[in-house]
């Protein structure tokens, strides 16, 4: 009951007229950049950090929530078209995807996604809902040791989900942990790695550190993949319209990649990303025509999509209630929320409770306004 409540003054806030207008430009400009090949959330979301600084922190999240769910859900345009993945989330729905294009039902596969996303992105919001309260109410209690075995998790899942080098992963954990311990220990007041440097002692800024890493890495790898991608295919668009066996084949891997991708976007340094892939290849397992994955199977299609959108939201419940980035996206916004003086952890839901529930809220109404501008575009 008391979530039921909380839900409801969520609403109270994302309903204000402004905040309505923030979530349908956030998710509108989210589905173009979406779309676009090689520009992910993560440089849009940097770029608009000196822009949400005025506003207020509720309603400056939620814009920016709106872009980082609204580009995933775009994503996958370009996947199912041009083969070039908007964003990275969407790779996976491009193994599917692009062979329908290429068979004439690029509408069809379209509006798969555009379900499977809405669905996948609501169920999660339902779970961020749910869980999310629940998280923040033992958070409360950690000491020092839940602390460092949450790090340790953390830093666990970074590294086993790194693709299939453990040593890239390693590397990058190790790298983390360096970055992290310049500067003055705050317990002790020692000064760790300064080098005699004033500069250095408040340490290497969080927020220098996500925008530069993360920005570069995006323009490095659109530099690495030379900027374009293949021709569209010529084919008609076909029909968008789903038959009952089809909503039947698509209705369990959707369900499945639902709860599988939140609970992945929920693990520390996950994301989107490894969501999709992970739901792809459960379904891919768990298909009687698994081996028919890759030629068009609409299965392919709704799996990666539903994860990748309930993953997307569910990296905001380590963010909200831990203060811990669930993926490279929500690492800009824990850096934006600092900066509007907001510092996301246990005692947000009693300290910023219009911030918590403002977004949890504005997410349905997000959801559903991508669905609605999503399926009247696939023919345009």
């Amino acid at each position: 009951m008391d979530a039921l409540n909380n839900l409801m003054y969520g609403f109270g806030i994302a309903l204000e007229p402004i905040n309505i207008a923030y979530v349908f430009a956030g998710v509108f400009a989210g589905t173009i950049i979406g779309m676009l090949p090689g520009l992910g959330p993560i440089s849009a979301l940097a770029l608009m950090i000196p822009i949400t600084f005025a506003m207020e922190p509720s309603s400056g999240l939620i814009l920016m929530a709106g872009v980082y769910y609204g580009a995933i859900f775009g994503g996958s345009t370009s996947s199912i078209l041009l083969n070039a993945p908007g964003v990275a989330g969407t790779v996976a729905t491009s193994f599917d995807g692009y062979p329908m294009a290429k068979q004439g039902m690029a509408g069809k596969a379209l509006a798969i996604a555009a379900y499977a996303s809405f669905i996948g992105g609501t169920v999660s919001v339902i779970f961020l809902m749910l869980v999310a309260p629940l998280l923040s109410k033992v958070a409360v209690s950690f000491g020092p040791a839940e602390y460092f075995a949450l790090m340790v998790l953390g830093l666990t899942a970074v590294v086993s989900l790194s693709d299939k080098s453990l040593v890239k992963g390693l590397i990058a954990a190790v790298v983390g942990v360096m970055i992290s311990i310049v500067g003055i220990d705050t317990q002790t007041g020692t000064e760790r790695f300064t080098f005699n440097s004033i500069q250095l002692l408040d340490g290497i800024d969080f927020l220098v550190v996500a925008l530069g890493i993360f920005a570069l890495a995006e323009v490095f790898y659109m530099l690495l993949r030379g900027g374009g991608g293949k021709e569209a295919p010529r084919n008609a668009i076909g029909s968008l319209k789903l038959s009952g066996s089809e909503v039947k084949k698509i209705a369990g891997p959707i369900s499945r990649s639902s709860v599988l991708g939140f609970f992945t976007g929920v693990l520390p340094g996950a994301g989107a990303t490894i969501g999709s892939f992970l739901g792809y290849s459960m379904e891919k397992r768990l298909a009687k025509d698994g081996d028919t994955f890759g030629q068009g199977n609409i299965k392919g299609v709704a799996a990666p999509e539903a994860a990748n959108n309930a993953a997307c939201t569910g990296s905001f419940v380590p963010l909200l209630t831990l203060g811990v980035p669930g993926s490279g996206t929500t690492a800009v916004l824990l850096g934006a929320l600092l900066v509007m003086g907001v510092t996301p952890g246990p005692m947000m839901l009693e300290q910023r409770p219009d911030v918590f529930w403002g977004v949890i809220a504005s997410m349905y109404i997000g959801n559903i306004f991508l669905l609605v501008l999503n399926l009247p575009l696939i023919p345009l």
